[in-house]
């Protein structure tokens, strides 16, 4: 019996040395450096690529990777998935000596000796099959942390690093360093379902020092057909890092990603375009970070959205972050920030300059709106039909640091569309500019924080300006959620000025149910540049009345109403006015009241808080209305202005508004202590669509047209000086 416990305890001592010297053996196998794989004779399981060489495959078709050296190269592998008319599928294990280090890891670069051959079956080439790369797992926007090991250096070629032609459809390029290209990193031509993800293309393996390719990071020709395109994605595995993309000579059109005039379905999520990996600073796209080609037919184009993961940071770049000339949903982006929004890493031209129609910018769900803030402008619209909703524009997300659009916040020079629920703030110049017909400008905030208050940053000089030939454009409206709040700025409210270029005049532009107050200048100047200072950041003053209300001018110079008295019970204002007006406007004339709680020192007012209207036929004097005054009023003594707005058979109903009214100071209005001051308005959440809880879209195209460029020339208030 001793000698059989003896022995049963050998066998189990040797049993478990088997198992660990097996285990040890296996974690070798696994771990140990890869090597030179030679020839690749079996493609059923894909094509591996063992080498840097840059030659050619010796049999075309055969079925095996072979320079007939025994390589197989990247070249070869291109060749022979080309000659099969199934999915191929090219991964790396190179295990010669190093280019590079990358992360601790080896790294290769396969430098070019002419152009490879284009692809023109589905093919996947998955650089993050090298051993040793790693993977981004960093959910957007925070910075980039992969390992890419595979670089494919361009320089020796004549055309571009990978050339997608007809008949690569659903082909996928992840994983590679693709740098230094004669042309584009990628080109797409006419091809559908391509997807471009994980990859540097533009810098070196690290993504901090540019390596540009001399035309653009991803590439299209506008003559052809791609839809379906996706770069990047809402994993973080398919971010790309697209920057540096440049010819060198200041040539331009050279940007981070082109879209084709006909391309639909392309989705751009994720990506850093014109930064480095770290999302700290710039390697800038010599032009455009994003450019859908000017009258572009395309439709379904996302760049961005809603979803966790899928915004982009789009910055630094030497022209627009986005050159929008067609059809797109632009949403959820940082548009010239760092990764966190909060510092300065501008675009030269504007953040988002939209020249299409149909366009979408923001919107009113949880995580639409933009942050487009420090470029030169904001955003510009000279297409139509657009809706602008729900930015945040010349701040971070908070509103609390000042990263203002050097000239201008928002500039509408099209047509119908709609610019709501903006927050803009910090603009040297104007908050918007308006030189387009028939847009609608409601609920906005200009010089405010989120909540309508004073965040200490406001518009260097007017909160908005509507100039040049600017007709039937509809600031504010009847709704209480319509209106804007323009307050804390430097300059005037709004200016409504006229410019010499052919003596143009902004006319029937509608201003009702907004917030205008503590601005620098008066509320609202209908101004002409006879003294030749051509800007809206020039306070003209108040223009009188005259009898009649003959004059011309921008907007009719129409007259304000003349307060006489004021009578007040609790809750409600008994107002006596009179009105001298031409009887030009078919329905009458709305006239609006407002309370201020210091009045301004031109002696002229503003409109702090909207008490309401009354309707007027025609000229009159010792008109009287009587007023409810509305909830979460506090009782007190107060300037009292108002406004004339007339009333016609146009889209939105309402012509030209006159500039406010002489104050009658020191009347006493006494709330209505029945009310309980319950808000009834309805919330849409932190950017809700409301004048005290939405964001700011500002933009300024001053310098996009003719008419514009006049505003440039001045003074930027106390924020800097602005060139034409």
């Amino acid at each position: 019996m001793p000698n059989y416990t003896i022995f049963k305890n050998r066998i189990s001592l040797t049993l478990v040395a088997i198992v660990v010297v097996t285990i040890i053996m296996l974690v070798f196998y696994v771990t140990k450096p890869s090597t030179v794989l030679g020839a690749d004779t079996n493609l059923g399981d894909g094509i591996t690529v063992d080498s840097t060489l840059d030659s050619a495959d010796s049999n075309v078709g055969n079925g095996e990777c072979d320079d007939g050296s025994g390589n197989c190269t990247l070249r070869a592998a291109i060749q022979e998935a080309n000659s099969n008319s199934d999915t191929s599928t090219i991964n790396f294990n190179i295990g010669e000596t190093a280019d590079f280090t990358n992360g601790g890891q080896d790294g290769y670069t396969i430098a070019l000796s002419s152009s490879l051959p284009a692809i023109t079956e589905t093919i996947i080439i998955n650089g993050y099959s090298q051993p040793g790369s790693r993977e981004n797992t960093a959910v957007s926007p925070n910075p980039l942390n992969g390992t890419l090991l595979i670089e494919i250096d361009g320089s020796g070629g004549v055309q571009s690093v990978l050339n997608l032609q007809a008949g690569a459809n659903a082909s996928q390029i992840r994983g590679l360093v693709i740098n230094q290209s004669p042309q584009d990193g990628i080109f797409i031509n006419t091809v559908d379902d391509v997807v471009i993800a994980g990859n540097y293309i533009g810098t070196n393996p690290t993504g901090l020092i540019e390596e540009g390719n001399n035309l653009r990071g991803v590439g299209t020709n506008s003559a052809h057909t791609n839809n379906g395109i996706r770069v990047g994605g809402t994993s973080p595995s398919d971010r790309n890092l697209i920057s540096g993309n440049n010819d060198g000579g200041g040539g331009g059109g050279n940007e981070g990603i082109s879209i084709g005039t006909d391309c639909s379905d392309w989705i751009i999520q994720g990506n850093y375009i014109g930064l480095n990996a770290a999302g700290t600073s710039a390697i800038a796209n010599e032009s455009s970070g994003i450019v859908i080609v000017d009258s572009a037919t395309g439709t379904d184009n996302l760049i961005g959205g809603t979803d966790s993961g899928a915004a982009n940071v789009i910055s630094g770049n030497g022209s627009n972050g986005i050159s929008a000339g067609g059809q797109v949903v632009i949403q959820g982006n940082l548009v010239g920030t760092d990764y966190t929004g909060n510092a300065d890493i501008g675009n030269a031209g504007a953040g988002i300059g939209s020249s299409g129609d149909n366009v979408v910018i923001g919107g009113l769900t949880t995580n639409a709106h933009n942050v487009v803030s420090s470029n030169t402008h904001g955003i510009t619209q000279t297409g139509n039909s657009s809706t602008i909703s729900n930015n945040i524009i010349g701040t971070n997300r908070n509103t609390s640091i000042d990263l203002g659009n050097t000239i201008s916040g928002i500039s509408i020079i099209g047509d119908n569309n709609i610019i709501r629920s903006n927050i803009v703030s910090g603009s040297s110049f104007v908050g918007f500019a308006i030189l387009g017909d028939n847009n609608i400008i409601k609920s906005n905030n200009l010089g405010t924080n989120l909540n309508g208050e004073d965040s200490g940053i406001g518009i260097g000089g007017a909160g908005m300006a509507i100039t040049s030939s600017a007709t039937n454009n509809t600031i504010g409206g009847i709704d209480d959620s319509d209106g804007n709040i323009i307050a804390y700025n430097d300059g005037i409210g709004i200016s409504n000025f006229s410019i010499s270029i052919g003596s143009l005049f902004p006319d029937s532009n509608s201003i009702i149910g907004n917030k205008i107050h503590s601005n620098g200048g008066i509320g609202i100047d209908n101004a002409d540049d006879s003294d030749g200072n051509q800007s809206p950041d020039i306070n003209t003053g108040a223009t009188t009345n005259d009898a009649g209300d003959t004059d011309t001018g921008p907007n009719d110079y129409l007259n304000f109403p003349v307060i006489n008295s004021t009578s007040a019970t609790e809750g409600n204002l008994d107002i006596n006015f009179d009105l001298d007006v031409d009887d030009s406007a078919p329905n009458g004339y709305r006239v609006e009241f407002f309370a201020n709680e210091t009045a301004d020192p031109s002696g002229y007012g503003e409109g702090q808080i909207f008490l309401g209207s009354t309707i007027i036929a025609s000229s009159s004097i010792s008109n009287n209305v009587a007023l409810s005054i509305p909830e979460d009023f506090t009782s007190g003594s107060y300037a009292i202005s108002a406004t004339t707005t007339e009333i016609d058979n146009s889209t939105d109903g309402f012509g030209a508004t006159s500039e406010f009214s002489e104050v009658l100071g020191d009347q006493t209005i006494l709330a209505d202590t029945s009310q309980n001051g319950a808000d009834s308005s309805e919330s849409l959440g932190p950017l809700a669509d409301t004048g005290q809880s939405t964001l700011l879209i500002t933009f300024t195209a001053i310098a996009l047209a003719s008419t514009s460029l006049v505003l440039i020339g001045k003074q930027c208030s106390n924020k800097q000086t602005c060139t034409s």
